[in-house]
């Protein structure tokens, strides 16, 4: 996917320099690429049951793999799934048993889903197989009426090209009110991100990302101003190491002690020089995430929500009785701790990775009826300490949010603010990369 283009190699920056230079940009192509940029595929809603469709033109709607059933609507349009079967579109001429729906906007008008507007085109995922349900029931003396079918549930997959993609990635993921440079910067990183999944993450899937932080949050069109200069002034631009785009993680606010993928996602072949985590000085310091705690959680009630996380995911740890301790197992080249032992009241111990250990204590499910935890009690990152009393477990000297690995959001902007440019900025945080157009 990679093209060999002309690049520039950002190499390490310091947060307490003062100087910034002009970088070439955007870089000038020396070799030729494919034409056209890539589409990406992102889950904008998982198990829908039904979905309403607006739009100023009419839209046409087809079963992926037979476009002669293509048909015009005009909306607003509902459809849903119901024992296997699309309901809203076809009336007497039903399309084909659990395929893939084509939405397509006809124009340049953005597609209305559910009351937001994206660009490209939409497709509605079948997500398990529809069990045979009897559409109506034997009446009782009392002549009950028939029940009707529950709906299926699909998921929503907005198609659409990186550029049109990219606006409201950074419209979500920074204030509107930041300096130009973060945003170029920012553009750069999610760029390479969302081409890195394609080629990694999408084959054999429908989908390539989630519109979440789960992937990299995305509002759908209508970015703000900002958001579509900064994508429009670095169209085509990614970072790259060894001739590979590379999967340019970031997160809000490191809190000047990083790790590593394989640390943050158990991804070991991902531990690339431009990723693995390297002194900092603390750009973020004096941000609102740099420092947090204490946070206190019931010991009983943090000890069961950790074997709930355990029993959804299948860990080992699903077997712990009540915490009795955490204690640091793993600290990383910086001194951050990357994994912890965590003991039970049994005499038991599980090592469960920073991160895990964060997740686990931020656990909620429908399925298993765990409540999240309230907003203030959430865990930022991985980065703490923590103590085991008789009643509680206490967290305290936090910092960051979120897992800290390759860019700090906070921390570009307050680069930019001392006059960095983008090429600056991702030097500080991929350091060794290079940046090259891929189209």
């Amino acid at each position: 996917m990679l093209l060999a283009v002309g690049a520039v190699v950002v190499g390490q920056a310091a947060c307490d320099s003062s100087t910034a230079t002009t970088a070439p940009h955007p870089l000038q192509s020396r070799k030729t690429a494919p034409p056209g940029e890539p589409v990406i595929r992102v889950r904008i809603e998982r198990n829908a049951e039904t979905v309403r469709f607006d739009s100023p033109a009419r839209i046409q709607i087809y079963p992926e793999g037979h476009p002669e059933l293509k048909a015009l609507h005009a909306t607003p349009l509902t459809l849903e799934l119901v024992a296997a079967q699309w309901r809203g579109a076809w009336g007497d001429s039903p399309a084909p048993r659990r395929t893939t729906l084509v939405i397509q906007p006809l124009g340049p008008s953005p597609l209305i889903v559910n009351g937001t507007a994206y660009p490209g085109g939409i497709r509605l995922v079948p997500v398990e197989p529809a069990p045979t349900i009897a559409t109506t029931t034997t009446p009782t003396s009392t002549g009950d009426a028939p029940r009707a079918a529950p709906a299926d549930p699909f998921d929503i997959v907005n198609h659409v090209t990186i550029e049109e993609y990219l606006p409201g990635v950074l419209d979500r993921e920074l204030y509107d009110h930041w300096k130009p440079a973060a945003f170029l910067a920012q553009a750069i990183a999610a760029r390479s991100y969302a081409i890195d999944r394609i080629i990694t993450h999408g084959p054999g899937n429908y989908y390539d990302v989630e519109n979440t932080q789960a992937s990299q949050a995305y509002g759908g069109a209508g970015a703000h101003a900002l958001a579509v200069r900064a994508v429009k002034d670095t169209e085509g631009m990614v970072l790259t190491w060894n001739d590979q785009i590379i999967t340019a993680y970031y997160s809000s606010t490191c809190g000047g002690t990083p790790q590593s993928p394989e640390t943050a996602f158990n991804r070991p072949e991902q531990n690339i020089p431009p990723l693995m985590p390297h002194h900092r000085s603390t750009c973020c310091e004096g941000t609102r995430y740099y420092s947090w705690g204490p946070i206190t959680r019931d010991r009983a009630t943090l000890s069961s929500r950790v074997v709930s996380w355990g029993q959804y995911h299948g860990k080992p740890i699903k077997h712990m009785g009540v915490i009795t301790s955490i204690q640091p197992a793993v600290k990383n080249e910086l001194g951050r701790t990357v994994a912890y032992r965590v003991t039970d009241h049994l005499r038991k111990s599980y090592t469960l990775t920073a991160e895990d250990l964060r997740h686990a204590a931020n656990f909620n499910s429908d399925a298993l009826k765990v409540a999240a935890p309230p907003r203030d009690d959430r865990l930022l990152s991985s980065n703490f300490d923590v103590a085991v009393t008789d009643k509680q477990i206490v967290f305290t000297n936090g910092h960051g949010f979120g897992h800290g690995v390759g860019l700090c959001q906070y921390g570009a902007e307050q680069l930019a603010e001392k006059g960095y440019d983008p090429m600056r900025i991702l030097a500080e945080y991929y350091p060794g990369a290079k940046v090259e157009r891929a189209y």
